[in-house]
């Protein structure tokens, strides 16, 4: 048999042996093939399903998780699982729907979470010990849930819920990064008429934004918070969580430390959490205003207790307070009762970082 005969057919495919009529036939079939395919609306729909795969695999992980799944272009999934446990991963091709839970299904999940959550630092009956939770497997946990929520569009009051929940969760754990995700999202929520916990976190976003405005590398100026204030309907303007934090962004803005002091302990629900990534900084202009108003000296009790240094716990000793001033670059009398201003210079503190995961 020949190398161009394969069981009587011919394979040669050579096209300079085609006649002129042949070649004639094969463009004709060819271009009505290509009609064919355009035309075909099953063709065109994998067309527009692979696109919207590839945008999804190619596209940032934070830009599937945190707006809403912009790369799954007109793809939506319904997912299929009833596992209440479930580990986040970021999205590295198209979600497979057994693997994604239904709304249901994420509504026990969070409760289950929120109940083991709030356990925290109860005695167990069993060991009679405190019960921990690991705040890194709850943030995964309730990453994934967004995720599954995000790649499913599923929105309204589930939706408020988690990003509600896991915000206060961030708080409590100091995790500004986290915390500020979920808050992108709720702006988004409440503006679409979503009801939930609007006064609340409404004075959370001043306050985050009023750290924002402490770090040198942040570009948003003034121009954001002026944003929000104007967007606070008059209603809400008269809260006290607001006028809280339209209190503490005037203390800050004036380097007013008495007042913010004052203001930290008073602080509403989780916002003393934020704030606590303000009080080195204030404490640092605090310390600076004090010496060049008070000369020779100054009592050591005084500059503690407008200072709030004598509640502070952050080293885990009852000179905390002292040791802070020492590590400012204050000098202190031989007995430590007294603060000498004129001979002090003050520097950044390198044992009371604060607490900003910025």
């Amino acid at each position: 048999m020949s190398k161009t005969e394969n069981n009587g057919r011919n394979f040669n495919l050579d096209k300079s042996n085609f006649s002129s009529n042949e070649h004639l036939q094969r463009e004709q079939r060819a271009k009505r093939f290509q009609i064919n395919r355009v035309n075909d609306p099953s063709i065109q729909a994998k067309k527009s399903c692979t696109a919207n795969l590839n945008g999804l695999i190619n596209s940032p992980p934070s830009e599937v998780d945190s707006k809403g799944g912009g790369a799954l272009g007109n793809l939506t999934v319904k997912g299929t699982s009833t596992e209440l446990e479930k580990e986040y991963f970021r999205l590295t091709s198209a979600p497979d729907p057994s693997t994604v839970r239904p709304s249901l299904v994420l509504k026990k999940a969070l409760e289950r979470l929120i109940s083991i959550w709030n356990r925290r630092g109860t005695t167990d009956p069993e060991t009679n010990l405190p019960v921990k939770v690991d705040y890194l497997y709850m943030c995964s946990q309730l990453k994934a849930i967004r995720q599954d929520l995000t790649v499913q569009r599923l929105k309204g009051p589930l939706a408020v819920s988690v990003y509600e929940g896991h915000a206060r969760i961030a708080l409590e754990e100091d995790d500004l990064n986290e915390y500020n995700q979920c808050q992108t999202q709720l702006k988004e929520l409440y503006a679409s008429g979503e009801n939930g916990a609007v006064v609340e976190f409404t004075a959370y976003r001043i306050l985050y934004h009023v750290v924002l405005h402490m770090h040198q590398s942040y570009v948003g100026g003034n121009a954001d918070i002026l944003i929000i204030l104007s967007e606070i309907p008059n209603d809400q303007k008269n809260d006290q969580c607001i006028i809280h934090a339209l209190r503490v962004r005037e203390a800050v803005a004036s380097f007013n430390y008495y007042s913010f002091f004052k203001l930290l302990k008073e602080a509403p629900n989780l916002g003393k959490k934020i704030m606590n990534s303000m009080v080195s900084f204030m404490r640092l202009k605090g310390l600076e205003r004090i010496i060049k108003a008070y000369r020779p000296t100054v009592p050591t009790s005084f500059v503690i207790e407008v200072l709030s240094l004598e509640d502070s716990n952050e080293l885990g000793t009852d000179r905390t307070g002292i040791t802070y001033l020492n590590s400012c670059g204050l000098v202190l009398s031989e007995d430590g009762s007294q603060v000498k201003c004129k001979e002090s210079i003050i520097k950044d503190s390198v044992i009371m970082a604060g607490n900003s995961l910025l």
